[in-house]
C-alpha cells in the first residue's frame, strides 16, 4: 500500500504527464539536440523522438478538450 508521500508523488507525476505543455517542452529539447547532431542516423532518431513528444502533446490536448466538453455537457 502506498504511503501519503508516495501517493502525492504519483499524483504530481500524473499531472505532469497529462499536461500538453510538458510534452511540447520535451519536443523542443529533442529538436534542439537533433540540430546539434552530425550523425544522420542519430539526428533522424532524435527527430523521431521529438515527433513522438509532439503526438503526446496533441493527445493530451485532445483528451483535455474531451474531458472539459464532458464536464460542461453534464452541468
Amino acid at each position: 500500500m502506498a504511503g501519503a508521500s508516495e501517493r502525492d508523488s504519483m499524483i504530481a507525476r500524473d499531472a505532469i504527464v497529462s499536461d500538453a505543455k510538458h510534452w511540447l517542452e520535451r519536443e523542443e529539447v529533442a529538436r534542439s539536440i537533433a540540430d546539434n547532431l552530425s550523425d544522420p542516423d542519430a539526428k533522424r532518431m532524435m527527430l523521431s523522438i521529438a515527433e513522438g513528444y509532439r503526438r503526446m502533446a496533441e493527445s493530451r490536448k485532445s483528451a483535455r478538450r474531451f474531458s472539459v466538453s464532458r464536464i460542461f455537457r453534464h452541468t
